[in-house]
């Protein structure tokens, strides 16, 4: 992955900015940390997908794996825990409907979890 990639530099900064929200939850809720780290993902991906000289289909997290399986097998639990996670925001068409709720504290720390490891599928592919 290139070091140089915006979208990298973005990823990481995120990254760090969700990583400190931990020490203050009083003013990071859960739903910032949601956005946060959607936006972690969002970034490592594309940064993925710009080393692979592609872009993703679109930007839900099923697009994103989808895109990603066509050029690296994106491991099934890994795949299991992003769409489990997209539930929270329905925002695109694909979606029947616009519906946004709120993850409680143990989706958060799951969300955390699978934050590292879509770091780790896409910096190792």
């Amino acid at each position: 992955m290139n070091r140089e990639s915006t979208y990298l530099r973005d990823g990481q900064g995120y990254y760090r900015t969700a990583v400190g929200a931990k020490k203050r939850p009083q003013i990071f809720t859960p739903e910032i940390v949601y956005n946060l780290l959607s936006m972690v993902i969002e970034k490592y991906f594309m940064a993925f997908f710009e080393s692979h000289h592609t872009m993703a289909d679109n930007h839900t997290f099923t697009d994103l794996i989808n895109s990603a399986n066509r050029i690296a097998p994106v491991p099934s639990t890994l795949i299991n825990d992003l769409k489990s996670l997209e539930v929270f925001q329905n925002l695109c068409p694909v979606f029947t409907g616009y519906q946004r709720s709120i993850p409680d504290e143990g989706q958060i720390r799951k969300m955390y979890e699978v934050t590292d490891r879509v770091i780790e599928y896409c910096v190792r592919n």
